[in-house]
């Protein structure tokens, strides 16, 4: 009644013509109430002082002070809530470890964040891996193995999930980070490249042992710190962003970073080039493979590298066709695959490279006509297609 107006309910006050009166002290001590309900939120103290002083006025204050009791009581379920509720980060990583199907003391383990046991960091990681879309699933298992050859070949992505979360047993221990660590990716990405040619090519070597000394190829040539506890960063051929508060020049360091590029031209790496190059390593500018023996055909998750700028892997045994995802590459100043089998067309999509200043495909097995769209890269400054089989007019 004390909202209303002056007379009618306000006429119940001392007296029955005060009613108006009684109406506006009641209009006042709503609106008190409603003013200050918010710094009831920040100041119980104030709370109370203000009740003690409405004893004396108890009809009036009635309201005052069940709104202030109100207040209080919510203001401190909102701080238990706050309280209670996770960081993203904190729901992220809690997400993470359910979805993993770890043992109940693997999850408390990992929830207080103690050491995990491998078998607990393969799974968080696995998840982690599915989940990104940065390798298939069943990569991450392994091969079914040949009777007749226990030794045959296995996943380098299951090799490289193991040697991360340990479970290689004559892995460095001190190179395993924790699986929910930013750069853990990155860091697979890397493992699995080396996999995919170190390990590939030993086992061609170990198969087919070369004849002569004409037909030996070393293996990695530079690898310093590959596969090690260094920061991957400091690998050989590796480089990063520079470091807050360092010169941009600064990329090659002794930690972990966000890989910008992987130059190991002439490098006698042998063998294919895995998609994780190019799923997981999102902020890839430069790759510089040339005069390799990287074989295989180019993967089409390259057009999920959209930070490229400089890609160079001629002299290299690259075959198949050349993807038209390179399109999506719309960063790109150079694309170098001249000297290896590629077949097919010159794929249409190139016209979305319109950053593009140098084009090199010679000495590949290319058919078809030249794309039209290639008249459209108005920043094109070299263009290179001579030794292949092309027809038609320019």
């Amino acid at each position: 009644g004390g909202y209303g107006n002056g007379g009618g309910r306000g006429g119940r006050g001392r007296n029955n013509g005060g009613g108006g009166g009684g109406g506006a002290m009641r209009r006042s001590a709503g609106d008190s109430a409603r003013g200050f309900f918010g710094r009831c939120a920040s100041n119980a103290i104030v709370c109370v002082d203000t009740l003690a002083m409405c004893m004396s006025k108890r009809c009036a204050c009635v309201l005052l002070g069940i709104a202030i009791a109100i207040t209080v009581g919510v203001t401190a379920s909102k701080r238990k809530m706050i309280e209670r509720a996770p960081s993203p980060e904190a729901a992220a990583a809690e997400a993470e470890v359910s979805a993993a199907g770890l043992t109940e003391e693997e999850a408390a383990a990992a929830h207080s964040g103690a050491n995990l046991s491998p078998s607990a960091k393969y799974e968080i990681l696995k998840r982690r891996i599915v989940d990104s879309g940065i390798s298939p699933p069943e990569t991450l298992e392994d091969a079914p193995r040949d009777p007749d050859d226990p030794r045959g070949p296995r996943h380098p992505q299951y090799l490289s999930l193991r040697w991360l979360s340990g479970l290689d047993e004559s892995s460095n221990s001190n190179a395993r980070l924790d699986p929910r660590d930013r750069y853990a990716l990155q860091r697979y990405a890397l493992a699995v490249f080396y996999h995919s040619t170190f390990d590939a090519a030993s086992r061609v070597d170990e198969l087919d042992p070369p004849k002569s000394k004409d037909e030996e190829w070393d293996n990695w040539d530079a690898s310093r710190h590959w596969m090690s506890s260094k920061g991957l960063c400091a690998w050989d051929g590796v480089e990063c962003h520079h470091r807050s508060g360092t010169s941009s020049m600064d990329t090659a360091y002794d930690d972990d970073g966000y890989v910008t590029m992987i130059k190991l031209p002439a490098n006698e790496i042998r063998g294919p080039l895995p998609r994780e190059v190019f799923t997981a390593l999102g902020d890839l500018r430069v790759l510089d493979l040339k005069e390799n023996g990287i074989n295989g055909t180019i993967p089409t998750e390259i057009g999920m590298a959209t930070n490229l700028q400089y890609v160079q892997m001629a002299g290299n045994y690259l075959e198949g066709d050349i993807p038209t995802e390179i399109g999506l590459c719309t960063e790109l100043r150079q694309f170098h695959l001249s000297d290896n089998w590629l077949a097919g067309e010159i794929p249409q999509e190139i016209e979305g490279l319109k950053k593009l200043k140098g084009l090199g495909l010679f000495h590949n097995e290319l058919s078809g006509t030249v794309p039209f769209a290639i008249g459209e890269l108005t920043s094109l400054e070299n263009l290179y297609l001579d030794e292949n089989f092309l027809s038609g007019t320019v």
